[in-house]
């Protein structure tokens, strides 16, 4: 390892998600100003969730080494990018899809792809992928709050345009990233896990046992109604805002905030020494959910309104923090990642299904319907957390990550 190697590395998480902070968390709003009704826009949204299920396979049989990734990653973050260039010099709806379809073909699993390269160079590097990560989110705190104000004095193509030649940048400093030595016994312990945990998967009889596992379906189920509810209410949370007057300078500070919220909860949770049980977290975190719905519902203050939102960064934090080591801890360590895989393959499905649902309602009906309809899910779901607590109190000190605080 060199330190050059290393910060190219930062750089890149640092450029990735300072470009996709120009783009993504405004997308709404550029389709709102097209003069798009909601249940389109919802369709739109629900593009990306759903070529996800699709290409998450095939791009884990491309990429079946660290070089393969490499490339691939340097091709398809370029392309990206190009789309999100041509995205705004259009209005047209069949125009627009077609291109997000493209754009979901080649973006809808960089992340995945991207914390692999670099959990495989820090892993091999004995560094914490945290020390990496952190930049990104830093960028994106930053991105939300310039790109708000791009638009605003500018307009989205400036913006949209930003987020291309970032990610044109990114698909560079690939192909400068180095190919990563692999023949040292760390890395073989780490190849051997993985080739396990590939044979594990390829082992119908193995793939189908997770589903036997009460305890892991009862947490599938509540992470993806969580996850689902969260993300879709997320998209549209900044036409919500447009239609309290708030703009798109205003929201990329809002924005800002609660990702400060959820970089500041991650530093704590991975700092602090307070021993909370993972069930004890996620009612926290299912619970804040509920709050910020809530509040949306009843239509408090703008000023309210924002202070609360503080509260996504807090809840999603938390369910970050604990919930793959959580899955790890309950079908073990082989099984991990096909659990993993499946749950996510659930949270796409119900999001792509809540995006058209919910832009319909707020077509159709209102705003206000739209959260009454979320905020009942969420108290499900808060309902549903407490009563995993208590069938599962007994067994804190076996699936909890809260030792690890």
């Amino acid at each position: 390892m060199t330190k050059l190697e290393t910060n190219k590395y930062k750089l890149l998480t640092f450029l990735r998600y300072l470009g996709d902070a120009f783009f993504y968390p405004f997308f709404s709003l550029y389709l709102k100003e097209t003069n798009m009704v909601e249940s389109r826009i919802g369709f739109i949204l629900s593009i990306s969730p759903i070529i996800a299920i699709i290409a998450n396979p095939i791009y884990s049989y491309l990429c079946k080494d660290i070089i393969k990734t490499k490339k691939i990653l340097n091709i398809i973050t370029i392309l990206e990018g190009i789309i999100i260039f041509i995205i705004p010099f259009s209005t047209n709806f069949i125009l627009i899809s077609s291109l997000v379809f493209l754009m979901a073909i080649f973006g809808s699993c960089h992340y995945g792809l991207l914390d692999s390269l670099t959990t495989v160079y820090t892993t091999e590097n004995k560094m914490s992928y945290s020390s990496v990560r952190v930049f990104g989110s830093i960028s994106y705190i930053l991105g939300t709050t310039i790109g708000g104000y791009i638009i605003k004095f500018l307009n989205f193509r400036w913006a949209f345009g930003f987020a291309c030649l970032l990610f044109i940048l990114c698909g560079l400093i690939y192909a400068l990233i180095k190919p990563i030595d692999l023949d040292t016994d760390n890395s073989k312990d780490i190849n051997n896990s993985i080739a396990s945990d590939i044979s594990d998967k390829n082992s119908k009889e193995n793939r189908l046992i997770i589903f036997k596992n009460i305890k892991f379906l009862g947490f599938a189920i509540f992470y993806a109604f969580l996850m689902s509810v969260t993300t879709s209410t997320d998209h549209f949370f900044s036409l919500y805002l447009e239609s309290r007057d708030v703009n798109s300078d205003e929201y990329g500070l809002v924005y800002s905030y609660f990702v400060l919220f959820e970089v500041i909860t991650i530093f704590i949770l991975t700092k602090s020494k307070l021993k909370l049980s993972t069930e004890s977290m996620l009612i926290i975190s299912s619970f804040s959910l509920a709050i910020r719905l809530l509040c949306n519902y009843l239509y408090l203050p703008v000023i309210v309104i924002i202070i609360v939102s503080g509260l996504r960064g807090i809840g999603y934090a938390i369910l970050l923090h604990v919930s793959f080591q959580y899955v790890v801890n309950i079908v073990g360590k082989k099984k991990g990642t096909f659990a993993i895989m499946m749950m996510t393959l659930f949270s796409q499905l119900l999001i792509a299904l809540f995006e058209n649902i919910n832009g319909f309602i707020i077509e159709k009906y209102s705003y206000k319907l739209f959260y009454f309809v979320n905020f009942i899910l969420a108290i499900a779901i808060v309902i549903f957390s407490i009563i995993r607590y208590f069938i599962n109190r007994k067994n804190y000190n076996k699936l909890n990550t809260g030792d690890e605080l």
